[in-house]
């Protein structure tokens, strides 16, 4: 008989695969130079998995984790839809985030990087610039 994880459990697993996801990320651009400045910021209508500045840009990253066999990538239509459902609201953050930290940055961006995870195992699969 097949296990069945509850509802709470499988909330849990995604969490911490989430969690995985977000750090394997924020390896991945602080091996390409870039300053981690925040993991989580929260706010009303927003959260940002990864705030990051690379010379004079402030980036906000959204982390998606994806099974390793899946074949799915984001398509065009997805990260439009990311992109306008997610992006001005987090911009904002972004703007408060710098406001907060006395941060004079000059360009905002949006990023998406996917992670595709096989148990504990977890890579970069694709990074999208400027989402």
């Amino acid at each position: 008989m097949e296990h069945t994880p509850l509802p709470r459990q499988k909330k849990q697993l995604s969490s911490t695969i989430g969690r995985g996801a977000e750090h394997t990320a924020a390896h991945f651009l602080k091996a390409k130079g870039w300053q981690i400045l925040q993991q989580n910021f929260r706010g009303l209508g927003f959260e940002i998995d990864l705030i990051a500045k690379v010379g004079d840009v402030l980036v906000g990253v959204e982390v998606k984790a994806l099974p390793w066999q899946s074949r799915y990538l984001l398509s065009d239509y997805e990260r439009l839809r990311c992109q306008y459902a997610k992006k001005r609201r987090c911009l904002m953050g972004l703007r408060r985030f710098a406001g907060r930290n006395l941060l004079s940055m000059t360009t905002l961006r949006w990023d998406i990087v996917v992670v595709k995870y096989k148990g504990r195992e977890q890579q970069v699969h694709a990074h999208y610039i400027g989402a």
